[in-house]
C-alpha cells in the first residue's frame, strides 16, 4: 500500500481533497508495474500557491524554465497549484484530470528512483514511462532524432516529450515487461539498444501510416 500526505495552503484545500479522493488505487497500480509494494519513505505531495515559491524550490536543484510545474528532485512530489499551472507556459488549458495525471507522472519518477536514482543519459526514458503510465498523451510527431540527440541533448530536442511519449508507447506495447524493467535497472543496456529501438519504432510508425 502506498501512503502519502499533503502540504498545502488553505486556498488549495479543495484541490487537495480532489487529489486525495482520486490517487490511491492509481498510485498502487504504477508501483506494481515496478514491482514495488511500498516506497522507502512516506510520500509527501507539496502544492505551491505561487510560481515564485515553486521557482525558489526548483532552483535549488536545476535551471528553472517557465514551463516547469512539477518535480521530484528532493524525493517529494512538488507541484504548482492547478490555478498556477494554468499560468505556466504550455499548460494554459490544464484540467483537473490533467492535474491528477501530472501527479501520477511525478509519482512514476518516484518509483523509478527507488530502483535506480540516476537518469543520466536516459531522461527521455524516464519521461516515456512517466507519460504513458500516468495516462498522459502528447501530439503525434515523427521520430526523426538520432540516439545521440535523444540521450545527450533531450532538454533541447524539438518535440522531446512527444517523442519520448511515442517511444514509450512503442516499448510498452512491443517489449516484454522484463526487458523494460532491465532497462530501468541497467540504463547502459538501454543506451546500447537505443538505435534498434528507434529503428523498430520508426518501422512500426511507417506501417501504421500505410
Amino acid at each position: 500500500m502506498i501512503n502519502f500526505y499533503m502540504t498545502f495552503s488553505p486556498e488549495n484545500k479543495d484541490l487537495a481533497d480532489l487529489v486525495s479522493r482520486t490517487l490511491g488505487s492509481k498510485m498502487n497500480g504504477i508501483a506494481a508495474f515496478f514491482g514495488l509494494d511500498g516506497i522507502d519513505h512516506c510520500q509527501k505531495i507539496i502544492i505551491y500557491s505561487t510560481a515564485e515559491e515553486y521557482k525558489a524550490h526548483a532552483q535549488q536543484f536545476t535551471e528553472y524554465y517557465s514551463w516547469m510545474i512539477g518535480d521530484t528532485y528532493d524525493g517529494n512530489i512538488n507541484l504548482l497549484s492547478l490555478l498556477r499551472c494554468r499560468e505556466a507556459q504550455g499548460h494554459e488549458n490544464m484540467t483537473e484530470e490533467d492535474y491528477i495525471k501530472l501527479i501520477l507522472h511525478e509519482f512514476t519518477h518516484i518509483c523509478q528512483q527507488q530502483i535506480n536514482p540516476s537518469a543520466d543519459g536516459v531522461i527521455w526514458f524516464w519521461e516515456a514511462l512517466a507519460q504513458n503510465l500516468s495516462g498522459q498523451t502528447n501530439e503525434d510527431i515523427e521520430i526523426t532524432c538520432s540516439p545521440k540527440e535523444l540521450s545527450e541533448d533531450y532538454i533541447n530536442l524539438f518535440g522531446n516529450y512527444a517523442i519520448s511519449c511515442k517511444l514509450g508507447r512503442y516499448m510498452l506495447h512491443n517489449l516484454p515487461h522484463e526487458r523494460i524493467m532491465e532497462y530501468v535497472r541497467y540504463p547502459e543496456k538501454l543506451t546500447a539498444d537505443l538505435p534498434n529501438i528507434i529503428s523498430e519504432a520508426q518501422k512500426t510508425e511507417r506501417t501504421a501510416r500505410k
